[in-house]
């Protein structure tokens, strides 16, 4: 796979994957404006600017995830050549979990927002994980295992 695609396959398991983690959130905060809305509450730009917050949240934690802890995390699943779905995305939602768990023990959150952050970080990180095994890894451990039995033959 060549750069390009690389860049491409992450770009698309970021997106998507953050898109899963904030579905809830963001379910929740249109209820929110909504009511707010109907409430008549006039700023238009405070209602969308509410409803797209968790997006954008897990947007950013999603990509600052991949890049510092998923694609180290991908280097280690290579080198021991144990590259599954079910090995990325568990080893995404610990480590989404982890870095979000320990980001809220360090800003001091009470243990149920820790606990509450810790389950997107599960979500997004998980999800991440599993695309980036379904768009950038597994076409290359394919290829890759696909010459080897030829090979073999």
């Amino acid at each position: 796979m060549d750069r390009k695609a690389s860049l491409v396959a992450a770009a698309k398991a970021v997106l998507y994957g953050s898109l899963v983690g904030a579905a809830i959130p963001t379910a929740i905060t249109t209820i929110v404006a909504t009511g707010m809305a109907a409430d008549g509450f006039e700023d238009g730009g405070v209602i969308v600017l509410l409803v797209v917050t968790p997006a954008l949240i897990c947007l950013a934690a999603g990509l600052g995830g991949f890049i510092f802890l998923g694609l180290p995390f991908t280097l280690l699943l290579r080198r021991l050549e144990l590259e599954t779905g079910a090995n990325y995305g568990v080893g995404g939602a610990a480590v989404g979990a982890g870095a979000l768990m320990l980001g809220s023990w360090l800003v001091d959150a009470d243990m149920f927002g820790a606990l509450l952050f810790s389950f997107f970080g599960i979500v997004t990180g998980g999800a991440i994980g599993y695309f980036w095994w379904r768009f950038g890894r597994r076409p290359v451990v394919e290829a890759t295992s696909a010459e080897t039995a030829e090979v073999f033959l």
